[in-house]
C-alpha cells in the first residue's frame, strides 16, 4: 500500500528509457499521465482487467474499447458479428443500441430502441424524419398512421429510381 498525505499528492514512476507515468490528486480530481515530455514514441495508456487488455488512450487521443489499436477517436470491437458494441440510455431507461452486421452475409447493421421509441434524424438540430415505433416515417412532418408522410413547403415530390436514365420517374409538382 502506498499512501501520500498532502494538499497535492503525487505518485510517478520512471522507467530506463525516459518515459514515465505520474498521478496526481488535487481538489477531488485524478489525472493520469504517461510520457509528458514525450521521450518515448506512441505512448498510450492501458486499462487491463483479468491479464486481458479492455481499454487503450493512444498517443492521438483515440480510446479504443476491445482493441489496442483504435483508428478513430472512439473505436468499439466486439465479439462475433450480431453482438451489440454500444448502448446509450438516460436516467430514465431509454436509450439506443448499435449492433453491426446482424444476421451473417450481406447482413445489416441495426440500430434499435425501445419499446414505444421514435427515432429523429434533425440535421442543425431541426427535426428532418422521424420513424415511428410502427415503422411509419416522416419527412418534414410527424409520421401519421400511413407508411410514408412527406411534407414541404414547395409542392414538389420526386422519386427518382435512375437520375441518369431517369427510369421510373415520379414527380408531383409544377
Amino acid at each position: 500500500n502506498l499512501h501520500i498525505a498532502s494538499t497535492t499528492p503525487a505518485f510517478r514512476m520512471e522507467d530506463t528509457d525516459g518515459g514515465f507515468a505520474q498521478f496526481d490528486a488535487s481538489n477531488g480530481s485524478l489525472s493520469i499521465q504517461a510520457d509528458q515530455g514525450g521521450a518515448v514514441a506512441s505512448s498510450y495508456i492501458r486499462f487491463q482487467i483479468d491479464s486481458t487488455e479492455r481499454m487503450r488512450i493512444d498517443s492521438s487521443g483515440n480510446v479504443g474499447i476491445g482493441t489496442s489499436s483504435p483508428s478513430a477517436p472512439l473505436t468499439i470491437t466486439t465479439g462475433p458479428a450480431g453482438d451489440t458494441c454500444a448502448i446509450f440510455k438516460n436516467a430514465g431507461g431509454f436509450g439506443l443500441k448499435v449492433t453491426p452486421q446482424v444476421g451473417g452475409s450481406g447482413a445489416v447493421t441495426e440500430i434499435g430502441l425501445g419499446g414505444g421509441e421514435s427515432l429523429s434524424f434533425a440535421p442543425n438540430n431541426s427535426e428532418a424524419m422521424r420513424i415511428d415505433s410502427s415503422g411509419n416515417v416522416g419527412i418534414g412532418a410527424t409520421p401519421t398512421t400511413r407508411r410514408l408522410t412527406v411534407k414541404d413547403s414547395t409542392p414538389h415530390i420526386s422519386i427518382l429510381a435512375n437520375v441518369n436514365t431517369q427510369d421510373c420517374f415520379l414527380d408531383f409538382g409544377d
